[in-house]
């Protein structure tokens, strides 16, 4: 299978793992600087300008949530997203897909949280805290 964006088969292949019928098509965004954190504006830019791609993995909706929500990010942060799928479109090939995506994108690690993965102590301070990007 070839992807229009390498580095993802790269990952996927190192990992033991190719999806099926996965397309991906990224947009590149501004080079981050791997020493300071992006901001939360930056990551929702770039988180939108590929709603496109982001959707091409069946998410309905996308969010961001955690430190970089509240702008108390550090070098070392990951990135909070919490994610609702299309019905019918939860898969590994889409939640793996998504997650190596934006990884790339946002060359930092991403922990992605489903609505079914929510803790019932943490899930409501996660839903009010969530800031949708794609919608």
């Amino acid at each position: 299978m070839r992807f229009a964006y390498p580095p993802l088969q790269a990952r996927f292949s190192s990992a033991g793992v190719m999806p099926r019928n996965m397309t991906v098509f990224y947009q590149t965004g501004s080079k981050m600087n791997s020493l300071a954190a992006p901001t939360k504006h930056d990551l929702l830019r770039l988180l939108h300008a590929n709603e496109n791609t982001i959707r091409s993995f069946g998410v309905r909706r996308l969010g961001l949530f955690g430190s970089f929500r509240r702008d108390e990010a550090r070098a070392d942060s990951d990135v909070d997203l919490f994610v609702e799928f299309q019905p019918g479109q939860t898969s590994f090939d889409h939640f793996m897909g998504l997650s190596l995506f934006c990884e790339d994108l946002l060359r930092r690690r991403v922990e992605i949280v489903t609505p079914n993965s929510l803790s019932p102590y943490l899930g409501p301070r996660i839903l009010e805290e969530v800031e949708y990007v794609v919608t």
